[in-house]
């Protein structure tokens, strides 16, 4: 199912097509990220799928909303997006840059560069988009212009291996895997983290980019971006969701490791436009040393606090601009990057 006035570009693509054209022009600069291509390459070449790629203009946020109608369902995991099986359309958040997977070749792997060392057709994906862009102006690797956010959807990219980040002395990974620790990495200690899926597992991604690097307080207009920006990519993961499927969507601390977002309002955020856009089901990973009370704080505040002060601002429901207004008067604070 397609909302036409919103999806503004679409290119559908066979792995077989995409690794017949593109294979032999993915470069590394990072020869730990080369030899894990390489790895994963080896259990995908018999792979016999279409990934679809779509990009979405920015969608208005809608006057109101009504609490009572929303049927949306709220999970915490205390854990990183585990990619299982499953009946239902679901969805990842990949926790993208202005341009689509724009460090997958460097030696970085956080969030972002581990979706696509783990799913090897991304990479030549990203390289058919860079080439059709020179004739299609819409079709192009862009998270967002200076018009607002564009999030782009991808449907059906076969994940075929695993790699585990955790810290493992005995694997020869004593600092883990994750972010600048796997570029340090021995190729043993890659080898040894990484595990083939068979079947490969088929999976949804929704990339869209939080605001960068703030400082000092959250503007109104900062917190109408991030709002709109979630809402455009739950919107459009519903619209590409199977008829009769739930719709369900896996994110997480969106914006608040590099970004330095504040894990309370982008939180708050995120749990909202899922509601406003119907959203079936939200799952939130999070980490216990990330302090999972962050999930819970915002859960209360926006429906023990803002919900119950807008609640008769419009005989619909709740005034989102209303809603804004609240949230920016509690003078949320960015935080730091991480460096990852």
């Amino acid at each position: 199912m397609t909302s036409q006035p919103y999806n503004i570009a679409r290119l559908e693509c066979s792995t077989s097509e995409l690794l017949k054209k593109h294979e032999n022009s993915i470069r590394f600069s990072s020869k730990n990220k080369r030899y894990l291509f390489d790895l994963s390459m080896q259990y995908a070449r018999d792979i016999n799928a279409r990934i679809v790629y779509s990009r979405w203009r920015p969608i208005e946020i809608p006057a109101d909303y009504n609490p009572k109608s929303s049927n949306t369902e709220h999970i915490l995991k205390h854990d990183v997006f585990g990619y299982e099986p499953s009946n239902d359309c679901e969805w990842y958040l990949n926790f993208a840059h202005t341009r689509l997977f724009v460090a997958y070749s460097g030696s970085l792997f956080a969030q972002d560069e581990m979706q696509v060392a783990e799913n090897p057709y991304l990479p030549m994906l990203l390289e058919e988009i860079t080439l059709k862009s020179q004739n299609i102006i819409e079709v192009t690797p862009l998270t967002r212009t200076t018009q607002g956010p564009t999030p782009i959807l991808i449907l059906n990219s076969p994940r075929t291996v695993s790699v585990a980040v955790n810290r493992n002395v005995e694997e020869g990974r004593p600092d883990g895997l994750y972010g600048n620790a796997f570029g340090k990495a021995s190729l043993d200690a890659i080898k040894k983290a990484t595990t083939h899926l068979n079947p490969p597992t088929m999976i949804n991604l929704i990339a869209m980019e939080a605001p960068p690097s703030g400082y000092g307080t959250y503007s109104r207009e900062q917190i109408v971006h991030i709002f709109q920006t979630a809402y455009t990519g739950f919107f459009a993961a519903r619209e590409e969701s199977e008829s009769g499927k739930k719709c369900v969507i896996h994110t997480g601390l969106w914006g608040c490791g590099a970004y330095g977002g504040n894990k309370i309002l982008m939180t708050i955020l995120q749990i909202l436009a899922a509601r406003v856009a119907r959203i079936d089901v939200i799952i939130y990973h999070i980490m216990p040393h990330e302090s999972t009370q962050v999930y819970y704080d915002a859960l209360k505040l926006l429906d023990e606090d803002l919900i119950p002060q807008c609640s008769d601002t419009s005989q619909h429901g709740i005034d989102l601009l209303d809603m804004v207004e609240l949230i920016y008067n509690y003078k949320f604070k960015w935080g730091e990057s991480d460096g990852n």
